[in-house]
């Protein structure tokens, strides 16, 4: 997929958080994003970002860093 780029970042994220972190993390992760009753009224932005900050608290405990390089 030589020159593809993703145009939202934040979900290329999610896909190395879960290439990283254990099966309990990630439905560890999912349970606490729906558990989040007002996460629906937010802009799609807002809850991309805030999803994007689950998988990373959850990251932090196993000292992973969870962030996309852009290529130069």
């Amino acid at each position: 997929m030589k020159g593809f780029e993703r145009k939202n970042q934040l979900f290329s994220l999610c896909g190395v958080a879960v290439n990283l972190l254990e099966f309990s993390e990630i439905q560890e992760a999912v349970k606490q994003i729906q558990s989040n009753d007002g996460l629906s009224s937010l802009p799609f932005k807002e809850q991309c970002l805030y999803v994007a900050e689950v998988f990373q608290r959850i990251a932090d405990r196993r000292n992973i860093k969870l962030k996309l390089f852009k290529k130069k």
